[in-house]
């Protein structure tokens, strides 16, 4: 009976002793971490990012806070390590839930053009607050991105039947629809917006750049008769309305507000290319022309401004320096990811037939004309045109 009670009193002895060191191990485990932490931050300070990891990498997982984390965070980003940085802030956002976390990491992605990480990210944002259209913006651009067209299209319709119909709203689609590639929606958002805000001249101005490139001259000779009246010596507004009576035909009006442009801005590369090639049209000023297409070329060295360039040489006889700078043009295109220009086409056929070379002259002739049929007027007044007419194959009634 005297020793029945002292194995039990041992054992308890030896629990308390275990659990003393185990306290006293964790007490030495977070000083450790601790100093880990300072010295990892005073490292990051002083620009030592690689090794502050390293301090930081040393404490306990279950010990990494969200402070902590933003600290490793703000190393990887300094050492430029982006899958490191989305997978520190991904476990910031699971460790806080904070959405503003998941804000930073789209921004991230976004930022670096991370877009296939970014789409799941920007759904769950639209999920978790549908009535921000900022996010819906972002991921139907997020989708552009990646090429995933046909998401981006129904996200913008649902966007389209619950956006409420303000003069902002509208311009905004029609930023919206121009990225998806859909002209014709893009112009009627933006069409709605300028008749809620016409005001808005910038909007009214970008209107009118669509009419024109679609091909509604009547319309954008609208809006810039408007935009004229208000601005008249806005350069934009005296360049695309000059650019605009050209493609009507108005040829003299075109030259008068490329005159009135350059007055305004002496280097605004397309009204010294427009202004360039329209004498070239028209075979008048062609001193002037070409001092003007080499004006534009010094502006801007790109595939039109050379062309513009390339046909001033041909209106002067230099046949060889036109074809050099045509191929140097044809390079630039292709380097630009643009489609094939008829323009470009035709004025290498107008060489190369100059050169004697109807054979070669011949298949850029057919690409110029089934591309712009309207190009056969000029071709028609080259001497060698009653030649190549049976054998080009243009359409019917051509």
């Amino acid at each position: 009976m005297r020793c029945s009670y002292r194995p039990t009193l041992r054992f308890a002895a030896w629990a308390s002793i275990c659990a003393t060191l185990i306290a006293a191990c964790a007490a030495c485990q977070r000083l450790a971490d601790d100093f880990h932490r300072l010295r990892g931050t005073a490292l990051r300070k002083n620009g030592n990012h690689a090794q502050a990891l390293e301090y930081y990498g040393r404490i306990h997982t279950n010990r990494q806070d969200a402070p902590l984390l933003r600290d490793i965070a703000d190393c990887y980003e300094m050492l430029d390590d982006t899958s490191n940085l989305f997978a520190t802030y991904r476990r910031i956002h699971a460790l806080t839930g904070d959405i503003e976390d998941l804000e930073n990491l789209i921004f991230l992605q976004l930022g670096r053009e991370a877009y296939d990480q970014a789409i799941p990210d920007l759904e769950a944002m639209v999920a978790h607050a549908p009535d921000d259209w900022r996010y819906r913006s972002l991921l139907i651009e997020a989708y552009c991105a990646t090429t995933r067209t046909n998401d981006a299209r129904d996200a913008l319709a649902r966007m389209a039947d619950a956006l409420p119909p303000t003069a902002s709203n509208h311009a905004d689609m029609a930023r919206l629809w121009a990225a998806v590639g859909d002209a014709d929606s893009a112009t009627a958002a933006l069409a709605l917006a300028v008749a809620a805000a016409p005001g808005q001249l910038e909007w009214r101005l970008a209107l009118a750049s669509m009419q024109t490139r679609a091909g509604d001259y009547a319309g954008a000779l609208s809006n810039l008769d408007a935009l004229a009246a208000s601005s008249p010596d806005d350069p934009d507004v005296l360049q695309l309305l000059g650019f605009t009576l050209g493609e009507m035909g108005r040829r003299d009006e075109a030259v008068e507000c490329f005159r009135r442009c350059l007055r305004h801005d002496q280097l605004n590369g397309t009204a010294l290319n427009n202004l360039a090639y329209f004498l070239l049209l028209e075979n008048t000023n062609i001193s002037e022309a070409f001092e003007l297409a080499q004006s534009a070329v010094q502006v801007e060295r790109a595939s039109h401004t050379v062309d513009t360039l390339a046909f001033a040489h041909y209106r002067k006889g230099n046949h060889a320096l036109a074809l050099r700078y045509l191929k140097e043009a044809a390079q630039l295109l292709e380097a630009e990811g643009a489609g094939s220009d008829p323009e470009l086409q035709f004025h290498f056929g107008l060489v190369y037939a100059e050169l004697g070379k109807l054979d070669t002259a011949l298949p850029y002739f057919r690409e110029a004309l089934a591309a712009q049929p309207a190009l056969r007027a000029l071709l028609k007044s080259e001497r060698y045109y009653p030649v190549l007419q049976p054998r080009l194959v243009l359409p019917e009634g051509q």
